[in-house]
């Protein structure tokens, strides 16, 4: 089975990079797939770096794990800089029940509420892609999911 590569973009807390990690990216053909989205991944995104990486993608996603700040604080600002920038296909998922509190931002992004509610047990289908969203406890009543994924043509 090969694995993807996962790339560290940002961190968000008041740590080093080395040691608050909280948000990564894995490429597969045309989509970017990202995990998380703190504030510190927006110098991330109009970097140098970026530009040669977002030409080479059609499609990106973004699964959030949680409502704290240190995982979704850039999410809004990142929309805008889509919507007015980048100029992706953009799609954000949340576990269901946050999918209500997010509704204003998804609105903000351009997308649709009812697209971006994730349960525990379902799959995400994007090409080759398939990802698993599970319920883990992480803080008393905050719902929070971790990602499992294949890639039929490497894991296959």
């Amino acid at each position: 089975m090969a694995l993807w590569k996962l790339s560290m973009i940002g961190n968000g807390s008041g740590l080093s990079r080395s040691m608050a990690k909280t948000s990564w990216y894995m490429i597969q053909g045309k989509t970017m797939y990202i995990f998380d989205f703190p504030y510190s991944n927006i110098p991330f995104f109009v970097s140098s770096k970026a530009k040669k990486i977002l030409e080479s993608v059609d499609k990106m996603r973004i699964f959030l794990t949680h409502m704290h700040e240190d995982h979704i604080g850039g999410i809004v600002n990142f929309g805008f800089l889509n919507k007015f920038t980048l100029k992706k296909d953009l799609k954000v998922f949340v576990p269901t029940a946050l999918a209500i509190k997010m509704m204003n931002y998804v609105m903000l992004l351009g997308g649709e509420p009812e697209e971006i509610g994730l349960q525990d047990g379902d799959v995400y289908q994007d090409d080759d892609v398939q990802i698993f969203p599970r319920a883990v406890a992480h803080v008393g009543n905050l719902d929070c999911f971790e990602y499992y994924y294949l890639n039929f043509e490497k894991d296959f």
